[in-house]
């Protein structure tokens, strides 16, 4: 799966491409059935020619055993072609690998403060839930605080209903029962919330997933925030909702 040199890349063109970021912790790339199936669902929808997990790890395992520490891995699959958004069904594949230093400071079983973000997720079904490479949405996201004492910003998407942080995902407890958003129309269906909602039952708590709103966040019993990489926190403040409890966050801190 070799690289065209006369064609370009149409993640750059276009942002036409997925990734994937992962944690390689203990000699072990954390989550990988979670992460391929994202990636195969993206996959599918971008109407890519076939990629097989052999196809990946081929590209992955490589680097993954030359490692003597923990990283942060970065997987990138993208096309090539000829200038023009068509995408033609034999395309050549690129798989990048990109390894980071893993953060030595993280949210992981500690509190952080948010914010809320004015910039808000726009609604598209065909693109809901994979992590595709276009992030501009996030970028404008981040960039609305400099405090270095707010950690994330919560987002709400197009018709008010409360989806995500800029790079994370979160879980709302009330009680025994926790609450997801739902992101079938926008937002990422993140790898580390999933991770969580599959243990909910073992731990005592019921799931259920819905629609919401702002007043859902602020008279919340605890809402935490997650990622793959930067594990589970939970949020302390956030423009008028403060927070008490870590009671699911610590349920939880041993899968991250």
């Amino acid at each position: 799966m070799s690289l065209a040199e006369t064609l370009p890349l149409r993640s750059c063109l276009y942002g036409d491409g997925l990734f994937e970021t992962m944690a390689y912790r203990a000699g072990e790339l954390r989550y990988w059935s979670y992460h391929w199936a994202r990636l195969q669902q993206g996959l599918l929808r971008l109407l890519y020619p076939k990629v097989s997990e052999m196809d990946v790890l081929a590209v992955l395992q490589p680097q993954l055993d030359a490692l003597t520490t923990d990283a942060v891995i970065r997987l990138t699959v993208t096309r090539c072609g000829a200038r023009g958004y068509r995408a033609m069904p034999d395309a050549q594949i690129d798989i990048d690998v990109q390894i980071s230093p893993f953060p030595t400071q993280r949210w992981h079983g500690r509190g952080i403060k948010t914010r809320w973000c004015t910039t808000t997720w726009a609604q598209q079904p065909l693109l809901a839930g994979i992590k595709h490479l276009n992030r501009l949405e996030q970028v404008l996201a981040r960039s609305e605080w400099t405090d270095t004492t707010i950690e994330e910003g919560l987002v709400c998407d197009t018709a008010g209903s409360v989806i995500s942080g800029t790079m994370s995902a979160l879980l709302v407890r009330y009680g025994q029962i926790v609450f997801a958003a739902d992101t079938s129309q926008t937002g990422i269906d993140s790898v580390a919330r999933r991770v969580v909602m599959h243990a909910l039952p073992e731990l005592g708590y019921s799931l259920q997933m819905r629609s919401l709103s702002r007043q859902d966040i602020i008279n919340a019993d605890e809402v935490i925030m997650m990622n793959a990489i930067q594990g589970v926190g939970f949020i302390t403040e956030c423009d008028g909702y403060c927070g008490v409890s870590n009671q699911l966050a610590l349920s939880v801190n041993g899968f991250f």
